[in-house]
C-alpha cells in the first residue's frame, strides 16, 4: 500500500490534478483520494483499473514500483544518452576539423611548390631574356 499511496500522489501531481479533480474523474469523494494518499485505505479493484486507464500506467507500476524513482532513472538515462550523443558529435566535428586542417596544409604546400616553380620559371625567363638582349645588342658572353 505504501508504494500505491506515493504513486497516486506522484502521478496526480504530474498531471497537475487536485484531489478534488481526480475524485470527480473517478466518481468518488475527495476524502477517498486523501485516504489513498495517506495510506489509510486502498481502492477497490474496479477503481484500480480506472486509475490505470486514466493515467495510462500498468497495474504493476501503480501498485508495485516506485514511479518517481523510475522517472528519475529514465531522465538520467536520457541525459546520459544525450551526453554520449553530444560526445560522438564532438568527436565527429573534431575529426572533420582535423581532416580539414590536413587538407589545408596539403593545399598550402602545393601552392608553395607551385610558387617555387613559378619563381624558377621567372628566373629562367629573365636569364633567357638577358641572353637574348645580349645577342641582339651584339654582346657575347
Amino acid at each position: 500500500m505504501n508504494r500505491f499511496m506515493h504513486n497516486i500522489r506522484y502521478i496526480r501531481g504530474l498531471k497537475q490534478l487536485t484531489q478534488e479533480q481526480l475524485s470527480d474523474e473517478l466518481g468518488v469523494r475527495r476524502t477517498t483520494i486523501v485516504n489513498w494518499e495517506q495510506g489509510l485505505s486502498y481502492p477497490k479493484m474496479e477503481l484500480l483499473f480506472q486509475l490505470k486507464q486514466y493515467f495510462g500506467v500498468t497495474l504493476d507500476d501503480l501498485l508495485m514500483s516506485n514511479m518517481e524513482d523510475q522517472a528519475q532513472l529514465a531522465k538520467e538515462k536520457s541525459i546520459d544518452t544525450e551526453d554520449e550523443s553530444k560526445s560522438k558529435d564532438q568527436i565527429s566535428v573534431s575529426d572533420k576539423l582535423d581532416n580539414s586542417a590536413e587538407l589545408l596544409i596539403k593545399a598550402n604546400l602545393k601552392l608553395i611548390e607551385n610558387n617555387n616553380l613559378m619563381v624558377k620559371s621567372a628566373e629562367l625567363n629573365a636569364a633567357s631574356i638577358d641572353k637574348l638582349v645580349n645577342l641582339l645588342s651584339g654582346k657575347n658572353n
